[in-house]
């Protein structure tokens, strides 16, 4: 989360994290495309994660 919001890109405050073990379920809302791969981005580069599970919902 703090990944995230240190982006400009990114509405922060309406995507949700969560994880066990090595797996990280982000989900909430976004408004674009990019926004979406920003976040999964952001969980694929943190250290110890091995898989993304993706529940993400782009709304404009």
């Amino acid at each position: 989360m703090d990944a995230l919001r240190r982006s400009a890109l990114t509405d922060a405050e309406n995507i949700t994290v969560s994880a066990t073990g090595g797996t990280v379920t982000i989900g909430g809302i976004v408004r674009t495309w990019q926004e979406r791969e920003l976040a999964l981005g952001t969980a694929w580069s943190t250290p110890g994660v091995q898989c993304v599970e993706d529940l993400i919902v782009i709304r404009p």
